[in-house]
């Protein structure tokens, strides 16, 4: 039906991991779409003000929500630009800031798809 290259199933990976609640599906997702765009710009303004102890700490938040949602390609980029901050390593932050965002970006463009599908509503 889909393509697991292109395309990740977020619906069965949030399922998967609700054991197959709906309603607390639909909670965690929407709770992860608010939360989101917070965290990114969070981190953003960490990294413009050069306080990287702060933006490792909101990424390090951001990767255990994903990690616990098994959204993998936001929690690969979340756990690559924290590891950068740990060590320091200032050259590759953006990179995988960079990619961070774009996951971030391919994640919510789904949010209207992905909350339909968990809440009945499909057209």
């Amino acid at each position: 039906m889909h393509d697991n290259n292109e395309t990740p199933d977020y619906l069965q990976m949030i399922l998967t991991r609700t054991r197959n609640d709906m309603r607390l599906a639909f909670t965690i997702f929407s709770q992860l779409f608010a939360e989101l765009p917070e965290q990114l710009d969070g981190i953003q303004d960490a990294l413009n003000r050069r306080q990287y102890d702060l933006a490792r700490q909101i990424t390090h938040k951001l990767h255990g929500s994903m990690s616990f949602c098994g959204i993998e390609n936001i929690r690969k980029q979340a756990e690559h630009l924290e590891q950068c901050l740990v060590n320091k390593n200032y050259d590759a932050i953006n990179r995988y800031w960079f990619q961070l965002q774009q996951c971030a970006l391919d994640f919510t463009k789904q949010q209207q798809t992905l909350l339909s599908g968990l809440s009945g509503d499909n057209v």
